[in-house]
């Protein structure tokens, strides 16, 4: 397999919409491609794979540098590192960036950042050789206070237009910085299918309303 092409992903993932509410349907949701900019050396080895443990599904990718799985939740895209490369990484938070299902380009977050300093500047963070991290990258436009006092906040779902999201994509860009040189990974996921629970129809609509 030619390392610097799109890695396809073939396993389907469901994602139930229900983080902090009642379940209100259902999305199927796969790893459509992954890239890395710069391009892959030819005569490296990267693949992507599926797991399913505990009825949680995991998008795995690894080259010579990474490996990493990535678990979709709700409002987020979970993931767990570990540094494969042979000398220390950093991940400059700062340059993430989640595109969403229109296109746009959006700042994320990721754990340990309070909710209200969404908007400051994150430290990088610092993966020895052989070491990992566990964390997650949110879309900082997502969160949004629910009273003037700024004492508590709401996290949007990352989709909730139902079957109107099936055959979007988006995307999520992690750079890793080796020495001198930063690769930017590319994870692209898309919308395949939408099941609703017809019992909670109206409650989703309410929510939908209240999201936009």
């Amino acid at each position: 397999m030619n390392a610097s092409n799109f890695l396809m992903g073939i396993a389907l993932v469901l994602l139930p919409v229900s983080c902090a509410t009642p379940g209100l349907g259902t999305y199927g949701i796969h790893l459509s491609r992954v890239q890395q900019d710069p391009a892959l050396e030819q005569s490296l080895y990267a693949e992507t794979s599926t797991a399913e443990k505990e009825g949680i599904t995991y998008y795995h990718y690894r080259d010579n540098k990474i490996n990493i799985d990535w678990h979709i939740e709700n409002t987020r895209f979970a993931f767990s590192l570990s540094n494969v490369s042979g000398q220390s990484i950093r991940i400059p938070w700062d340059e993430a960036v989640y595109v969403d299902q229109d296109g746009k380009a959006k700042r994320v977050i990721h754990d340990g950042i309070a909710f209200e300093r969404k908007n400051e500047a994150q430290p990088l963070s610092v993966v020895p050789h052989g070491a990992g991290i566990d964390d997650f990258l949110l879309p900082a436009d997502n969160i949004v206070p629910e009273n003037k006092n700024y004492v508590s906040w709401q996290t949007f779902y990352l989709f909730y237009d139902r079957e109107k999201n099936v055959g979007q994509e988006v995307k999520v860009i992690l750079p890793i910085v080796m020495q001198d040189h930063q690769y930017d990974y590319v994870f692209t996921f898309k919308v395949t299918q939408w099941q609703e629970d017809e019992k909670k129809r109206g409650l989703f609509s309410f929510l939908q309303k209240s999201n936009k």
